[in-house]
């Protein structure tokens, strides 16, 4: 967890570019599911400072990724959108929202003030670690974090199914990133069998998170509407995202069946086992 920490501190540099803020925000994102697989040796109060530390951090930059996520989701509906007045809506709606991310990345005291914050944060977590219990990780300790985290994904796939509101939908996307980044830091390229259950989380993670950026792509679309856009010319951009949000849906609903079949006990034993012969 120190090392991705470190990874965070290390992108996190002036100036800010697409790629450096995706570079953080993984490192923040793996930090936290490692996190949670030592829980059970740190503490619940040592976890819980530790990870609103990472999470406040984490939201200091989510305008930075929202602005490029938007973009490149207009960029993909466009490549389908039919018919000339959606299309110069849609065109219009990219303009403006590229008009704030280069505001967003010119505002440079505000740059500045974040970046130092979010140093000082990443730079207070370290501090902390060090005065965390310190002993052998075994197999078995392990196994029990991922299936913490395991079982409430289990909880959040079945929240999902009964309200696929925005939150719910957010929260299964928050618990499959946390799977998948957890089981790739313990296979680690040398656990072919926990290396697949990552990739499996990670696939279901991502088709989560386009379904996210499609909400987030309709709400910045009716918002700009309701202050005088063409609102005939939205109607096929809004039916068109409703139609990629459903495929994804079923895409979504499809792995985290695929995922979340086994019980958490079961889980957590079969993991244990591939913890202690890696091949």
């Amino acid at each position: 967890m120190r090392l991705s920490v470190r990874a965070a501190l290390e992108a996190l540099r002036i100036p800010f570019t697409d790629a450096r803020v995706h570079a953080v925000r993984r490192a923040l994102k793996r930090a936290r599911a490692e996190l949670r697989l030592v829980r059970g040796s740190i503490g619940e109060a040592h976890f819980r400072a530790a990870n609103r530390r990472l999470r406040d951090v984490g939201r200091l930059l989510s305008p930075w990724r929202d602005a490029r996520v938007l973009i490149d989701a207009c960029d993909a509906i466009g490549a389908e959108l039919v018919g000339p007045a959606p299309r110069r809506l849609l065109r219009e709606l990219r303009a403006q929202l590229s008009r704030q991310h280069r505001e967003l990345r010119r505002s440079s005291r505000e740059v500045e003030e974040l970046t130092e914050s979010a140093r000082e944060g990443l730079a207070r977590m370290l501090e902390q670690a060090r005065r965390w219990p310190s002993g052998p990780l075994d197999a078995e300790l392990l196994a029990a974090g991922a299936a913490r985290i395991y079982r409430r994904g289990r909880r959040s796939l079945a929240a999902a199914r009964e309200e696929r509101d925005p939150r719910v939908l957010h929260e299964w996307r928050k618990q499959s990133v946390y799977l998948a980044e957890g089981l790739r830091a313990l296979g680690g390229g040398r656990g072919r069998r926990i290396d697949a259950l990552a990739g499996r989380a990670s696939h279901l993670a991502h088709a989560l998170g386009g379904i996210r950026d499609l909400q987030l792509l309709q709400a910045t679309l009716l918002a700009r509407v309701g202050r005088g856009g063409d609102a005939a010319a939205a109607k096929p951009v809004t039916a068109l995202i409703a139609r990629r949000r459903k495929r994804l849906a079923r895409a979504a609903f499809d792995a985290g069946d695929a995922l979340f079949g086994d019980a958490p006990r079961s889980f957590e034993t079969r993991l244990g086992r591939a913890l202690l012969h890696r091949r």
